[in-house]
């Protein structure tokens, strides 16, 4: 077997806000009148990082961060600060490619698993926003985060075929060839950014 220290056998890919933070918990903080937002230390649950510690060790998974969390030195600090209360560590992050146009999420991961496929053998993606990834994702409810079924869920993925990299790279593949994909991206992309706009001016009205 090909071994690449960059890589692991198995990966999951993770989404923060909505994964092991929730709307709930997001809305809570902006509505809290002591509420400070600089680190994002208080839109972390404890019961979902304990349900993401059980996938990665369930699973015998690595943890690479897919969020817009990685696009800032702080954020992703404070992601590895998080994961490591449940003694978990930050493997990595998908690059952002600007030559995309609008962030895509699902086609970052693609690049990763294409660049990882001799080594990576299963992964699953968990996210709250639907990335059209077939068998290998989980789509986590965002208004309460990752779940008990979401954890049997992405268990299942990665010891199974489910989560098999090169079936999810056909799968991708295909989709793409096979329907508006990108458009279909962008326009939750759109929706995602207008509700962060909406909780940042939400935010500022409160101060």
């Amino acid at each position: 077997m090909v071994t690449d220290e960059r890589f692991p056998e198995r990966v999951i890919f993770l989404d923060v806000d909505g994964v092991p933070s929730s709307a709930s918990q997001v809305a809570q903080v902006l509505h809290a009148a002591d509420a400070t937002m600089d680190s994002g230390e208080d839109l972390f649950l404890r019961p979902c990082l304990e349900r993401l510690a059980l996938v990665a060790s369930r699973g015998a998974a690595g943890i690479v961060l897919s969020s817009s969390w990685r696009l800032e030195p702080a954020s992703v600090e404070e992601v590895r600060r998080q994961l490591a209360t449940v003694k978990l560590s930050l493997w990595g992050a998908t690059a952002s490619d600007a030559t995309l146009g609008p962030s895509t999420r699902a086609q970052e991961i693609v690049d990763w698993l294409q660049k990882a496929q001799e080594v990576t053998q299963r992964c699953v993606v968990l996210d709250d926003l639907d990335l059209g990834l077939g068998s290998c994702f989980v789509q986590v409810n965002g208004k309460e985060g990752l779940s008990d079924a979401d954890v049997e869920a992405a268990v299942v993925t990665l010891n199974s075929r489910r989560g098999d990299v090169s079936a999810v790279l056909k799968s991708f593949s295909d989709a793409v060839c096979g329907a508006p994909w990108r458009e279909r991206w962008e326009k939750l992309e759109r929706k995602s950014a207008k509700k962060k706009k909406q909780k940042k001016e939400k935010k500022e009205d409160i101060w």
